[in-house]
């Protein structure tokens, strides 16, 4: 094998050329042909009259259109060689675009000779499809099987390619007949060609399959296409092909979501069935499908042209008796008393036994019939290097007798099956050579023949398999390497037809060739041992850790499986195990890798709550199973505070489930189709940094209103990322820009209308005042679309008050805004600015003999606009232009909450700190004395001294500090209880950390308060 290593390595050098292929196929669109049935022609006219095919260069035969050679429309076409030894060829073709990547379904129906035209003996006719780069130089090629005998008929012959490699710009599909080098015309005709895409390599799949016995619903599933246009044929093998669910209702729906059942086990004998096979099949295709369902019997081979559509198959492995051997579970086939392919033979399970000198394979006669033996693995093992050990009495097989050691694809004929074959067999020929190699098809130039000679040593038969290349040896004992004294033979095959691995697996067969034993005696063959050295690969990273994520969103990350062999490992991905497997998903199934090639295996982690989860991806081959711990934590950033258009303010929100102080959060505005960062990346000379810190209890604060556009920001949006991350980009066109994708998020449409004060007096009697001060941001197009204005106070379920008003654009679109009244209510719009045909400012609603009770729960302030009838007030009738609909603003700190302190401002400046704020009770407040003052940030706080405060009214409770000197500056300081304010100021002040949040609390006799509030910057 020493010539076979070095072409291996000359192998590799071709792999970065392939993508990974899946066996399964789905076809893109039609038939990529032009003319390809033939019948855009006159009959028998001059050759190619629709303009669509085209003769080869050099190639000396002839074609034209003949009615009578058709096998279906009006015209067919025949081609013949010409007469001379050096005339041996004649191809026809189509060429089309390609692009690196792309795979096609290729099919065409042939018929050796025409309307009695000689065949010489050896001719062959087939199809092929060739990739071409830009300079028409042949990248790759493939081929169907050849027909070469006279007496065929019409034949479909199909195969499907793999990816086209890098540099590819043509595709050319070709219809050939050649002829040995002798003297004469050989003919064959042509007809019903395709040229069909393939679009995806997982369209139908089995989900569920019931095991042997078992009545329940066999369950599906189809992708990247559009169910509706869909339907599935499904077929069981019980001694033949049975369509299921009957011959009455062949077949099977695709529900909206892409999955589908069907009852397979209508009879008894449908629970034993060996096989299924299912075909994903256009709905305008139905009527052209190849089987006969008013004639209700069984197909002993599934049609080769249903295999044009994409299909998957499997085999019911616990229907099979099974033996083990070499550590691999082997089925065992039985055909019963139904001779079956190879050979047209019976195959019986007792032919099958293992004993300590290896697993028996017998041909027995029973009674008149010869009975013959195979076995076959349950899975795939994909490439690598496999072995088989056999007793030395194979060199005397009779004539008559096949020995296989061999891979078979059942489900992939377009494929040729996958078929790789050792077969020891003198073909019934005493005088052969009684052995071969075999790339199928068994074409010239993928068969290589030799001889084993009897021998008093075991011998050892090995297939290597490649990318590209299959790799075949034998010598007699089973010491490796072998030497001159033991190897048999080797052989190399390369080229772009060597299979790929799919759902092929092992198989060793002992049958008859037609005949019996010429001596009339049974045979037995030992397989002493069987070993696999599969393909190994790398996956990384070792450990999946998605970090945080923003709960019930969706982050995906890879898990990347490298090859770095000159084989080609079979991979299948179990899926999810562990305590959360079901908050990690993974769609990938099965697939094979090709040399030098990675996959990249998506794995995404969706948490439910803000928590760490962990869980496991398994990744099985032949080598074993791989399992990649998944590890994730549920996070949430949330906003508590979002200011309205219009109005200045913070954007305030709560992150939990992450280690706080190892992240931070960045906020942008949407404003004039851009994003640009808050508080901002640069302010004149000065840098300002973006990054705000979150508290010890998750709060964060940022300043969104430091320009005076920002005002009209529509959108805001809020990052958390690593303190350490790579420092945001200031400005984004997308949230979807790959610098900040990866970070969770949260966005929102800021409202255009916001409560930021309610001032109330409450006696739980008639003749009380609610105040309602807020901010506005309308629309031109909102304002001379009104006519009227209409207003809703909403406490909770109960609407406390309603109230239509006239309005006019003219008005409200003056320097002073607007101002109406009406029945003891009025409403005055401030506005402040104008911008790009928008208005903005303040409001202030006066409602005047309020009935009111305790105003502790939310307040929701409904404004419309619009041309309403004054009595149409019910929510759902509202006009569209509505300004901030439902906007539920909690509003707490009002007359009679346990919150009896609010901060309305909180001011820094470069060395003074100004706070406004509000004290309110229930009823009139108290003659209460002050205590203390406390004011600091984080745990450095510093106290206004008992006594400091005099009373400077008996009439009114107000009280003034006697500006106290304290260690962070000069504090002054004025509470008027009876009208609920207080203002203080600190100058001189020492400001280290004006980012953290400012702590403020009030003690008086009896009663204390306090409140904490994030400053920003």
């Amino acid at each position: 094998m020493r010539k076979k290593i070095e072409l291996f390595k000359i192998t590799l050098v071709f792999a970065a050329v392939w993508v990974i292929f899946n066996p399964v196929l789905c076809l893109a669109g039609g038939n990529l042909l032009c003319d390809a049935g033939f019948d855009e022609s006159e009959p028998n006219g001059g050759f190619s009259e629709s303009g669509c095919w085209f003769q080869n260069i050099g190639d000396s035969g002839i074609g034209g259109y003949a009615p009578f050679a058709a096998r279906s429309g009006i015209n067919g076409l025949f081609l013949y060689t010409g007469f001379a030894t050096d005339q041996g060829q004649t191809k026809l073709y189509q060429e089309l675009p390609c692009a690196a990547g792309r795979r096609y379904f290729a099919s065409a129906w042939v018929k050796p000779g025409w309307d009695g035209f000689l065949w010489l003996t050896g001719s062959r006719s087939y199809v092929k499809v060739e990739f071409l780069d830009c300079d028409r130089t042949i990248l790759a090629q493939y081929a169907s099987k050849a027909v070469e005998t006279i007496d065929s008929g019409w034949m479909l012959l199909y195969f499907a390619t793999y990816p086209a490699p890098v540099r590819t710009c043509f595709v050319r599909f070709s219809l050939i007949l050649e002829k040995p080098d002798l003297v004469g015309l050989t003919f064959a005709s042509f007809d019903d060609c395709i040229l069909r895409e393939i679009e995806c390599t997982d369209c139908i799949r089995f989900n569920e399959v019931p095991s042997c016995g078992n009545d329940d619903l066999l369950k599906g599933s189809v992708i990247g296409i559009n169910p509706a246009d869909y339907k599935i044929g499904i077929y069981i093998f019980v001694d033949d092909w049975w369509p299921k669910p009957m011959f009455a209702v062949p077949w099977t729906d695709i529900n909206p979501d892409g999955s589908w059942q069907c009852d397979i086990s209508w009879a008894e004998s449908d629970l034993r069935a060996t096989e299924i096979m299912a075909f994903l099949v256009p709905v305008n295709e139905i009527a052209n499908w190849p089987v006969d369902f008013s004639n209700p019997v069984g197909l002993s081979a599934l049609p080769g042209e249903a295999f044009r559509f994409p299909s998957a198959g499997s085999f019911r492995p616990s229907c099979f008796d099974s033996i083990p051997f070499a550590g691999f579970n082997w089925l065992i086939k039985d055909s019963g008393t139904r001779p079956v392919d190879p050979g047209g033979n019976i195959f019986n399970h007792n032919n099958v036994w293992v004993d300590d000198d290896g697993m028996h394979l017998k041909v027995t006669k029973v009674g008149d019939s010869w009975h013959c033996a195979e076995v076959f693995m349950e899975k795939s093992l994909g490439g690598g290097t496999y072995r088989f050990v056999v007793d030395n009495n194979t060199p005397l097989l009779d004539p008559t007798i096949v020995l296989g050691l061999f891979t078979w694809d059942k489900f992939a004929p377009h494929y040729t099956n996958r078929e790789m074959d050792i077969e020891i067999s003198r073909w019934n020929n005493p005088f052969a050579d009684n052995a071969q190699y075999v790339i199928q098809p068994a074409d010239a130039g993928r068969i290589h023949r030799f001889n084993v000679d009897p021998c008093d040593k075991d011998i050892t038969h090995i297939l290597e398999w490649g990318f590209g290349v299959a790799g075949f040896e034998s010598f007699y004992g089973t010491t490796l390497p072998p030497d001159e004294t033991t190897l048999i033979d080797s052989w190399v095959y390369a080229g772009n037809d060597v299979p790929r691995p799919g759902n092929e697996n092992v198989r060793i067969n002992l049958w008859l060739n037609g005949e019996a034993p010429t001596d009339g005696n049974e045979v037995e063959v030992i397989i002493k041992d069987f070993e696999v050295t599969p393909c190994f690969y790398e996956v990384s990273p070792a450990v999946l850790d998605f970090d945080s994520v923003l709960v019930s969103k969706p982050k995906t990350k890879p898990v990347t499986i490298a090859n770095s062999n000159h084989c080609i490992p079979y991979i299948v991905v179990v899926g999810i195990t562990g305590p959360d497997a079901n908050n990690f998903h993974v769609a990938d199934r099965a697939f094979s890798l090709e040399p030098g090639s990675s996959k990249n295996i998506d794995v995404t982690f969706i948490p439910d709550t803000n928590r760490v989860f962990e869980a496991a991806l398994e990744i099985t081959s032949a080598i074993g199973a791989v399992s990649v711990p998944l590890k994730g934590r549920g996070s949430r950033i949330t906003y508590t505070r979002i200011p309205a258009m219009g109005s200045p303010g913070f954007l305030e929100g709560l992150v939990s489930g992450v280690n706080l102080p190892d992240y931070r959060v960045v906020s942008y505005i949407f404003v004039f189709d851009t994003w640009y960062i808050k508080p901002l990346c640069v302010s004149g000379s000065r840098s300002i940094n973006p990054l705000v810190q979150i508290s010890s209890d998750g709060l964060w604060r940022c300043n969104i209103d430091l320009e005076w556009t920002d005002k009209a920001a529509t959108d805001v949006a809020s990052f958390l990322i690593p303190k350490n991350a790579v420092y945001p980009p200031c400005v984004l066109s997308s949230l979807d820009d790959s610098r900040m994708s990866q970070y969770d998020r949260v966005s929102v449409k800021r409202p255009k209308l916001s409560i930021s004060g309610i001032r109330a007096k409450a006696s739980n009697s008639a003749g009380d005042e609610i105040v309602i001060d807020g901010w506005y941001f309308i629309a031109m197009n909102e304002v001379f679309s009104a006519q009227r204005l209409l207003m809703t106070i909403q406490q909770a379920d109960k609407v406390i008050w309603t109230q239509a008003f006239d309005f006019n654009p003219g008005k409200f679109m003056s320097q002073d805004g607007f101002n109406c009244t009406k029945n003891g209510a009025s409403v005055k719009f401030d506005n402040q600015w104008m911008l790009l045909n928008s208005y903005a400012g303040k409001f202030r609603l006066s409602l005047k003999n309020a009935e009111l009770t305790c105003l502790c729960s939310p307040i929701t302030l409904s404004v419309g606009l619009g041309g309403f009838d004054e009595s149409a007030i019910a929510d759902e009738e509202l006009d569209p232009y509505i300004i901030n609909a439902k906007q539920v603003i909690p509003i707490n700190f009002l007359a009679g909450c346990t919150d009896a302190l609010r901060i309305d401002k909180l001011t820094f400046k470069r060395d003074s700190i100004s706070i406004k704020g509000a004290m309110v009770f229930k009823g009139d407040p108290p003659d209460l004395t002050i205590e203390d003052v406390g004011i600091g940030w984080d745990s450095d706080t510093f106290n206004v001294p008992a006594g400091s405060f005099v009373r400077t009214s008996r009439s009114r409770p107000k009280y003034r500090c006697k500006k106290v000197v304290t260690p962070k500056g000069v504090v002054d300081a004025f509470f008027d209880f009876r009208a609920d304010l207080f203002s203080i100021k600190i100058s001189k002040a020492k400001l280290d950390a004006p980012s953290q949040i400012v702590a403020f609390n009030i003690t008086m006799a009896g009663f204390s308060e306090g409140v904490s509030v994030k400053t920003g910057n």
